[in-house]
């Protein structure tokens, strides 16, 4: 049987600190998390930010380093406890219940081409359409089955494609 690789995090690396300068840019954002500003209140705000790169740098190095250890305990976690049989986890006398989550599965054609057959069949029973099944694939997927990159499918077909504007990603480095 084959093992997964465990990310695993040093014992001496696990003692993550907090600069003085990370802890003072985690206390600024803090004390202005959620506040509303008049204009010059930005500006101030804007001014004290700027003055502070290396503070957020460094509280942004943590908590990278943060995250790293959190996904690391959370794969031991998962090791330790799924050794040996649902029935050997404890059993909660010491008021501790450790339980897994009922199993889950994703499910997935078995070969190629099972689901053009599969919505053939479908529409031949009268139970869908191929236009509701067609608008319910992704811009993505229609681009890939079609072979033609996302960006030409959408110049292809500006009428019917939108762009959603995606949470952006914030980098510190």
């Amino acid at each position: 049987m084959a093992t997964k690789e465990i990310a695993l995090i040093p014992a001496e690396e696990c003692n993550v600190t907090f600069s003085e300068g990370a802890m003072y840019a985690y206390k600024f954002a803090l004390a202005h998390a959620g506040i509303e500003m008049d204009e010059g209140a930005i500006a101030d705000f804007i001014t004290q930010r700027s003055s502070l790169s290396r503070q957020f740098r460094d509280l942004d190095e943590t908590r990278k380093k943060l995250e790293k250890l959190v996904a690391s305990i959370k794969e031991l976690e998962k090791h330790t406890y799924n050794v040996g049989d649902i029935t050997d986890l404890p059993d909660g006398e010491d008021g501790v219940k450790i339980s897994w989550s009922k199993q889950a599965y994703t499910y997935e054609w078995m070969v190629d081409n099972c689901g053009a057959d599969v919505a053939q069949k479908l529409v031949q029973k009268g139970l869908c359409k191929v236009e509701d099944i067609l608008n319910l694939v992704p811009v993505s997927t229609m681009a890939k089955a079609s072979g033609i990159n996302q960006d030409k499918f959408m110049e292809m077909f500006p009428e019917f494609v939108c762009a959603k504007q995606k949470e952006r990603t914030l980098s510190i480095k």
